[in-house]
């Protein structure tokens, strides 16, 4: 029996106000620390009772519940909207005073900006992943407001695990300097590497977690007393490679984090002195919050319109729409001492590979071309394959081979042509030089309009001499679809009606390497998953974002007429002025009749946020794929996974992951009108729908691809030295 419930703690403001005490300067108080209010968000909604005068943004001070004569008394009522933000500010203060006084032990993190509470707890020595470090578990206690239900709660999440190093910044500071003044050193400035740091004076009682560039500047900042938090840049400082946890089902184990870190810290009379969350724990989802996705949403297309849940089922029939060419010819790129997989990866795509059974034919024969019945089309191999030397830097020599094939007519440029590179080094290795070699490598073969297929050779494992693990067959799988789409082929599309509907998806990628700054792109799809372009801006380019949505929907209207509504898909909450700049791109379209536009913001929900969880399903907690909740304020949580109903999971007992739930937001900035209840239920479902056409793997996504394939090309281009590359290929799906 399905029973969802959330990762939150409901619980009731006061029925009578509470009285709060103000002044309108900044007085030191024996024994009494007043708190400044400096944003009128903060203002309480009768605050000019008592400061007839005061201006929006002037500060004003308080003490919250503590009285002194020399402030002055003002009734709260919880329960007024108006007073939300600074009712919330003062449970945070009441949840910071809890825990360092009842658990003195613990870490306290403070957002600047929401004045949300995380609370590191600290693990013992021996689960540290690194040396001279202590690990640290991260909780989120964050006050909000449940507008379904019309209730306060608490928002208890997990966060993954962080380090924190067992030497002060004095200590590290030391190590870099020599005895010798004139010495050749490090130059290299430590601080810019440490963004927060566990701030640890015994002699003056000050322990919290802060961010270094705040704290650095505060009057008592000793930096003896500040040890750095292990960021991904500081353990690049280090030269550690970050360590990967990976657990069978993430989302049971996030329940048991907050579960018990609920039962030991919040569940008791103490906390609910000041809070009085529910007795019995985390919050049920009512009846009327629920919705699911229609069963259709799950169906996809392929050859001859077959229709099947399993894209690996699917593409037995072949894809949807082959490849673009009649044919397709391949080549092999690989270091000289990994021939061997190199033979065995061609002969397993070109049917060679006999030892397992990828999909059966109605006369139950077994079929091993792989990439041709994924492609549609017939295979050939290249003569010459291209065979490096140098691991580190492959680049040169294969660039200087590629031309002499050209030149040679080995290679001709009216042919179309995969490359399978065999890459001794993992893609999405942490190692910058090797990461910088295969995007130098795809740098290449795109300039000459030749499409690469990466496989790590360490995939390519044998047992015995010659006979590839069990496994291996999948893999195949994957890189047959890649390929199909990389050449303009169709794998599988929406089982829906095409409709005059265009869907654009932006989203970014968070470059740590180029100074974390983010990256964006923007993807056209008709509503059938239909990929048609992108282009590709620097976050802050907010005019080519929105010019990139004009191309959109002029190439659209070029081919379909005007669309009836156009949606984006973007990776974050639309501000102002991405609105204007929104609005004006429309108007100057002059579409005679006004384009409704739907923005739907998809957030990822691993953490500081709502997670779903059905205790129906007691061994894992997954919900049901397509299962969603109303959140209220326009908000909805959505289940993307392979957990269907009345359907077993692919392996006959549990699911193949354990994704976590999408946060959505839903708003419609060319209408002041509330959304319809049928335009809220279709929105949802093409989110999921876009979730099921993802190319790079026959395994569902929990992100759609709208939002998932901008993240890729977001990751690669930045590294690209000439973005002419991909000038001519921008209706390609080159970056799988």
């Amino acid at each position: 029996m399905e029973r969802l419930f959330l990762n939150t703690l409901p619980f009731t403001f006061p029925s009578e106000p509470v009285t709060f005490y103000f002044s309108d300067e900044d007085k030191h108080l024996p024994d009494l620390h007043l708190t400044r209010l400096k944003s009128s968000q903060l203002y309480p909604l009768n605050i000019r009772s008592i400061f007839p005068k005061l201006k929006n943004g002037e500060p004003i001070y308080t003490s919250f519940d503590k009285p002194n004569d020399e402030l002055l008394p003002l009734p709260i009522d919880f329960n007024i909207p108006q007073n939300y933000f600074l009712v919330k500010q003062y449970y945070n203060i009441l949840i910071h005073k809890y825990f360092r006084t009842n658990h003195p032990n613990l870490y306290i993190y403070t957002d600047y900006i929401t004045h949300d509470k995380q609370i590191w707890v600290e693990l013992p020595d021996d689960k540290a992943d690194y040396p001279n470090s202590t690990k640290c578990e991260r909780y989120n206690l964050k006050i909000d407001f449940d507008h379904f239900n019309q209730r306060p709660q608490i928002v208890l999440s997990y966060e993954r695990t962080t380090h924190i190093s067992l030497y002060s910044i004095a200590q590290l500071i030391a190590e870099q300097q020599s005895d010798d003044p004139f010495a050749q050193t490090d130059s290299t400035d430590i601080y810019s590497f440490i963004s927060k740091v566990l701030y640890l004076d015994k002699d003056s009682h000050y322990q919290f977690i802060e961010r270094l560039e705040y704290l650095k500047h505060r009057p008592f900042y000793r930096s003896e007393c500040a040890y750095p938090v292990l960021s991904h840049k500081l353990l690049n400082y280090f030269n550690q490679e970050p360590v990967t946890h990976r657990e069978t089902n993430p989302l049971l184990n996030y329940f048991n984090k907050i579960n018990n870190f609920y039962k030991r810290f919040l569940d008791n009379k103490d906390f609910r002195s000041f809070i009085p969350i529910a007795d019995n724990g985390f919050a049920w989802a009512t009846d009327t919050q629920i919705g699911k996705t229609e069963y259709n949403s799950k169906t996809l297309l392929f050859a001859n319109n077959t229709s099947e849940q399993n894209p690996s089922k699917g593409l037995n029939a072949g894809p949807y729409q082959p490849i673009k060419a009649p044919k397709v010819n391949i080549f092999c790129i690989f270091h000289k001492d990994q021939i061997e997989q190199a033979r065995k990866l061609l002969s397993s795509l070109r049917g060679g590979y006999k030892a397992y059974k990828l999909y059966t034919t109605t006369d139950n024969t077994s079929k091993t071309d792989v990439l041709k019945r994924f492609t549609g089309r017939d295979t050939t191999w290249v003569k010459a394959h291209i065979e490096f030397e140098d691991m580190n830097n492959p680049s040169p020599e294969i660039a200087t081979k590629l031309n002499q094939m050209f030149d040679n007519g080995e290679l001709k440029l009216d042919e179309t042509y995969i490359a399978l590179y065999v890459s001794p080094i993992d893609k999405h290795t942490h190692n910058a030089t090797a990461r910088h070699a295969y995007y130098k490598i795809k740098e290449e073969l795109l300039s000459r309009n030749i499409a690469l297929q990466v496989v790590n050779a360490d995939n390519i494992t044998f047992s015995g001499t010659t006979t590839i693990k069990t496994g291996f067959e999948y893999t195949l799988q994957n890189i047959a679809l890649a390929i199909c789409a990389k050449l303009g082929g169709i794998p599988w599309k929406f089982n829906v009606q095409k409709t005059n509907e265009l869907v654009v998806g932006i989203g970014a990628f968070r470059n740590q390497e180029k100074g974390a700054t983010y990256i964006g792109s923007a993807f056209a799809f008709d509503n059938t998953g239909v990929f048609d372009s992108f282009q590709y801006f620097m976050q802050d380019e907010i005019k080519e974002l929105v010019g990139s949505i004009r191309d959109a929907i002029i190439r659209y209207s070029s081919a379909n007429g005007t669309p009836d509504k156009l949606v984006i898909h973007y990776y974050k909450q639309m501000n102002q002025r991405e609105f204007l700049e929104l609005e004006r791109m429309l108007n100057s379209l002059q579409i005679p009749n006004k384009l409704p536009v739907y923005v739907v913001t998809i957030n990822k929900t691993e953490s500081e946020d709502f997670v779903l969880f059905d205790a129906g399903n007691t061994n894992a907690l997954l919900p049901y794929s397509g299962r969603y909740i109303n959140l209220g304020n326009g908000n909805y949580l959505l289940c993307n996974n392979t957990r269907y109903y009345s359907q077993t999971f692919p392996n006959g007992t549990r699911p193949d992951s354990f994704p976590f739930p999408v946060k959505l937001k839903i708003t419609c900035p060319t209408s002041k009108e509330p959304i319809d209840a049928q335009t809220i239920r279709d929105l949802i479902e093409q989110v999921y729908r876009f979730s099921r056409i993802y190319f790079k793997s026959v395994k569902q996504q929990h992100l759609p691809v709208t939002i998932k394939y901008p993240e890729l090309v977001s990751e690669i281009l930045p590294y690209f030295e000439e973005q002419a590359t991909v000038s001519d290929i921008q209706h390609n799906l080159w970056f799988l």
